[in-house]
């Protein structure tokens, strides 16, 4: 199984992706030093885990990740407002139609 870079890796124990999602969950404002500081744990092992886990590249695809989410969440549902508007246009156009068909009915009937 292809595992995306930001999931727990194949051997990465629990701590280890722990301390990792707490480093992408901080945001720009991320910090080893902070994680080490929010998890108890020395900066000397999160500095390990972070360069043996490329936390630095998993920030990265997690950002991709979630821009590829957001355009395809925005991208579906300027397709729903598109079908929205063109289902509002064909009622337009049918009613008037009817009312064409109407009024040249009552041309005719004079």
């Amino acid at each position: 199984m292809n595992r995306e870079a930001f999931e727990q890796q194949i051997s990465e124990s629990a701590r280890a992706f722990e301390a990792f999602k707490t480093y992408r969950d901080m945001g720009p404002a991320r910090s080893l030093e902070a994680v080490a500081k929010k998890l108890s744990k020395s900066a000397t092992i999160v500095k390990r885990w972070s360069a043996r886990w490329r936390w630095q590249e998993r920030i990265k695809a997690w950002a991709k990740h979630i821009e590829d989410t957001e355009r395809e969440a925005l991208d579906a549902k300027m397709k729903e407002k598109a079908n929205e508007w063109a289902a509002r246009e064909e009622k337009c156009r049918d009613a008037n139609w009817d009312l064409a068909q109407e009024a040249r009915s009552r041309v005719t009937t004079r």
